[in-house]
């Protein structure tokens, strides 16, 4: 096996080819003015077109909101903790947002606090606690670790994953000043798989909404309809069996394939990544996996998990806290999912010890990821580069001493990276140097040689992490003289053969060049036709008799606009052809 390791980075010729390659633009890390203490989960939202990362992090008990928008250059813009325990958010372990009038909040599931905290986050430099829900009797809150938002008859609400209560929590947030608790489910007497729960996702199937729930200790995932969100039910579940990777199911994410839907769950126990489709909902199938069985990929300890599209295809990657790493597998087939790329810190130059949370998010047309790093106690951004595509434009020729021009310009970029250009010329012991106006210009010029010769330039386009080339040859050739020649050497008759038809007769074949016919003009009429169709361009092989003998010919048919012409009508033309004068012709009648 070959690998080739730069950065942190590792490639493996086992992994099939990505359509991308990662790159690491920036990283943040904590200071006394940052809350990023052992950060667990990670969300993004958008704010005014600006993207931005909220993070939970335990031992700060609070988060910190990170400006991503220029993902070279992140910085903290505004963070709120529970330093004087007026909010719940010790222990924030999971986090997500969610929009109610236009507003943009967060939910933390706090951990240590068993609650929930509401965050106002419309103004990212300015975030203000709004309400909280904590733990009673009636509630399964307990060591809430995990949190995602859903939509019900037209209102947000929130599904808490309790780890230490064994279920989950409906809220309902539409009033993010005063959220109410709505329905909850448990596993008291083991009917569930909800026994510790640390992931939770929202998907929706035929417009009804549903959370798929991971057991830790039960070793399984569980489906709940939470549509009615007053009254929740149960619909399937799957556990581990020797057919599934699902030993400590841990992370959750869910995507969609065509107009399926799975999940994808992060096993820490198994270091693997199990993929299950739940589009019936009341049946839900394994359907493959992928594991670390043999060191091939970074999934040790794999915790959380979240899909993304990049050029068309499906991807999930996952965090994995024993690798310091991060994988990244194509589930864009489902039953046959496979890892394309992977990074981890054991040269610490990343921000990645001990990899916990992850999330995707997208700035103009490039996918970024955002991982957590509980050793670090920061957060690593790390780029999906798609190539650019070089484009020097087609072949062509040119004539001894002129100005060629060498144009790059129609080379794009998918991601709409910046590119630099820079042209070189392939040499030989037979081709000339010609020096290059601007070799890092797109459009450039040189001047031909004096003498014959064919050149090859190459286009080289560089988006700032990958390259791609493209050649073009030019062929230097002697101008060609024309023999420009008077049309009635060449043009044997010119004649109205149907009411709006004329048949022009040549006693050689015309070039490819389109013949030009002027201002038709039928006798009698003051006003000249519109030539709307010519048949024939270059001529059509025909065979004529003339004076009773067979004699091969070529034919140009004609069309014109206006009333039919008459038995007997003439006319007159002028005519064009690159290889002709300008001839003012007669056109005879041929109806008869």
């Amino acid at each position: 096996m070959i690998a080739i390791s730069s950065f942190g980075l590792t490639f493996e010729d086992s992994f099939a080819q990505a359509d991308f390659t990662l790159t690491y633009p920036d990283s943040i890390t904590d200071t006394t003015s940052y809350n990023l203490g052992t950060p667990n989960q990670i969300t993004s939202f958008t704010v005014n077109s600006k993207t931005y990362l909220a993070v939970a992090s335990f031992n700060d008990r609070g988060v910190q909101i990170i400006d991503v928008s220029d993902p070279a250059n992140i910085t903290a813009t505004d963070s709120l903790n529970d330093a004087n325990s007026m909010h719940e958010l010790n222990g924030a372990f999971g986090i997500t947002s969610f929009t109610v009038n236009s507003k943009t909040y967060l939910a933390v599931a706090s951990f240590s606090d068993n609650g929930v905290q509401i965050i106002d986050v419309s103004d990212p430099a300015d975030i203000t606690a709004t309400d909280a829900l904590d733990d009673d009797s009636t509630l399964v809150l307990g060591g809430a670790a995990a949190i995602t938002s859903f939509m019900a008859n037209s209102k947000p609400y929130l599904a808490v994953a309790a780890h230490s209560d064994n279920g989950i929590q409906i809220i309902d947030v539409s009033d993010p000043a005063n959220i109410a608790a709505r329905d909850s489910l448990d596993d008291t007497d083991g009917t569930y798989e909800l026994d510790g729960p640390y992931g939770i996702t929202s998907f929706t199937i035929k417009s009804k909404p549903y959370v798929a729930v991971t057991g830790h200790y039960d070793d399984g995932v569980q489906i709940i309809d939470v549509s009615d969100p007053a009254n929740i039910t149960a619909t399937d579940s799957i556990t581990n069996d020797t057919t599934t990777e699902l030993y400590g199911a841990y992370g959750i994410t869910s995507f969609m394939v065509g107009s399926k839907t799975y999940v994808a769950v992060a096993v820490p126990s198994d270091d693997a990544v199990q993929i299950i489709d739940v589009s019936d909902p009341a049946d839900i199938t394994a359907v493959d996996s992928l594991n670390d069985t043999d060191g091939t990929y970074e999934l040790d300890g794999a915790t959380e998990i979240t899909s993304f599209m990049v050029s068309s295809k499906t991807y999930v990657a996952v965090a994995s806290f024993e690798d310091d790493g991060v994988q990244i597998i194509d589930v864009s087939k489902p039953t046959e999912i496979f890892g394309v790329d992977k990074v981890d810190d054991t040269d610490a130059t990343l921000v990645l010890d001990e990899a916990y949370g992850i999330t995707s998010f997208n700035i103009g047309s490039k996918t970024h990821l955002a991982v957590t790093a509980q050793a670090d106690n920061g957060v690593q951004i790390l780029g999906l580069n798609r190539a650019p595509n070089a484009n020097a434009g087609s072949d062509k020729k040119a004539i001894l001493d002129a100005t060629v021009t060498l144009d790059g310009t129609r080379s794009t970029d998918p991601d709409g990276d910046t590119l630099k250009y820079t042209w070189s010329q392939t040499l030989t012991s037979e081709t000339p140097t010609v020096p290059i106006d601007n070799y890092r210009s797109a459009q450039t010029t040189f001047t031909a040689p004096e003498d014959p010769t064919e050149l090859v330039f190459t286009l080289t386009v560089d988006d700032g992490a990958d390259t791609d080339t493209d050649t073009i040859t030019i062929t230097i050739a002697k101008p060609v003289a024309r023999n420009i020649k008077d049309m009635g050497d060449t043009l044997m008759s010119a004649k109205i053969t149907g009411p709006n038809e004329i048949t022009m007769t040549y006693n050689e074949e015309l070039s490819t060049f389109i013949n030009s016919y002027l201002n038709f003009t039928i006798t009698g009429e003051s006003m000249p036709r519109s030539i709307t169709g010519i048949d024939g361009s270059p001529s059509k092989s025909v065979v004529v008799n003339i004076d009773g003998e067979d004699t091969d010919a070529f034919v140009t048919i004609l069309t014109f606009d206006g009333e039919p012409a008459s038995s007997g009508s003439t006319g007159s033309m002028y005519m064009q052809h690159a290889d002709h004068y300008l001839a003012f012709i007669q056109v005879s009648d041929g109806q008869n």
